[in-house]
């Protein structure tokens, strides 16, 4: 099983990775995570850009993704987020 860290730090809404601040949503870090499989060490934009064509080729199973980061607030956030991206295939781990 592939693992997303989500760092609490840099964890946002509302945007795959705000270019600005460095801040990325649970697919933005997703997106990150998959970068650096492929032995990259991406950039705000780069995250950004490929976040984007993963949401357009999984819209179903990221918009709910994107839904629970943007709504949801506290353990119940974090609890139902684990559990979509294990129905993806993923361990979502969060570091502080």
């Amino acid at each position: 099983m592939k693992t997303v860290t989500i760092n609490r730090k840099s964890w946002g809404r509302d945007t795959f990775c705000n270019i600005d601040t460095g801040k990325c949503c649970a697919i933005g870090f997703l997106a990150k995570s998959e970068l650096e499989r492929q032995g990259k060490k991406p950039s705000s934009n780069e995250i950004d850009n490929y976040a984007d064509k993963l949401y357009d080729k999984e819209f179903r199973a990221l918009s709910k993704i994107a839904g629970i980061n943007d709504q949801e607030d506290g353990q119940e956030r974090i609890r139902l987020l684990r559990e979509e991206f294990n129905k993806l295939g993923y361990k979502l781990v969060f570091k502080n």
